[in-house]
């Protein structure tokens, strides 16, 4: 009996990789987490813009109103004509009564 030769093989073995546990890596929780983040961010945001913008405004109706604008009509030339006429008187009546917002609500 002939001894069975076993066929050499093509290519050469690779060299061992290390193994990833799976479980070590993430489910994309990460990203999720960012954008979460991100979209609070923006809608806080918006929100403070809407009550910044409120608390600036002191009492500018009243100063309007002065100037002679008619709070019914919504057209913004009829605004800025009536505005634009008793410029003096409007700005003075801003500085007293509209007075710019303090630096605490600016810094929130």
């Amino acid at each position: 009996m002939s001894p069975v030769e076993t066929p050499a093989p093509r290519h050469p073995p690779h060299p061992a990789r290390p193994r990833v546990d799976e479980r070590v890596l993430g489910a994309g929780t990460g990203v999720r987490f960012t954008m979460l983040l991100f979209l609070m961010l923006a809608a806080s945001g918006a929100m403070m813009l809407a009550v910044v913008t409120a608390l600036a405004d002191g009492d500018r109706a009243g100063c309007e109103l002065a100037a002679g604008v008619d709070p019914d009509d919504p057209g913004f030339w009829t605004v800025a004509v009536s505005i634009t006429g008793q410029a003096y008187a409007f700005e003075y009546c801003e500085s007293l009564w509209a007075p710019a917002p303090p630096w605490w609500q600016l810094a929130v």
